[in-house]
This record gives structure tokens, sequence and C-alpha cells, in this order.
């Protein structure tokens, strides 16, 4: 588990300071995958200026059609790295 600033624990954490995301290293792959797009979507929504929004379905909606490529195309990157070092 990740310490993070307050008293629980995370599975991830996005630290937008040093534009870094840290993720739990125990995970089995499939939650490692899930908790990396994850964070990925706050990083992304952090970086275009939303903090701590509450969207409508449809601006849900968009969010997800606009970034979600994007996301998918970075986490598949990052797991291929990750699966190409074992």
């Amino acid at each position: 588990m990740i310490e993070g600033e307050q008293e629980t624990q995370n599975l991830g954490l996005t630290n937008f300071i040093n534009g870094t995301i840290h993720i739990d290293k125990n995970l089995s792959a499939s939650i490692f995958k899930k908790i990396l797009i994850h964070e990925m979507v706050h990083a992304c929504l952090f970086s275009y200026g939303h903090f701590n929004e509450n969207y409508s379905q449809e601006e849900l909606c968009d969010i997800v059609a606009f970034l979600g490529p994007v996301i998918f195309e970075k986490a598949s990157n990052v797991l291929g790295f990750f699966k190409d070092k074992n």
C-alpha cells in the first residue's frame, strides 16, 4: 500500500506537484492496469485544469471520448514497458 498525506492507504496516488504516479507494486496485473488508468485520468484532468469538479453524465462522456483513447494508449505503453522488463 502507498501511504498518502492522509491517514488512508492507497493503491495508487498521483502527485500533481512533481508529475508522478505511484502504484502499489504488490498488485495483480489486472488491478495494476485499473489503478494505472484511474491515476492517469486524474493526471489528465489536472493537466487540463479540471480540479475537484462535479461532472454531469454528458460532460463525463465527453471527457472519456476525448481523453480515453490517449489514456488507454499511454497505459498500454506503460504496461508493455513493464512486461518487457520482466
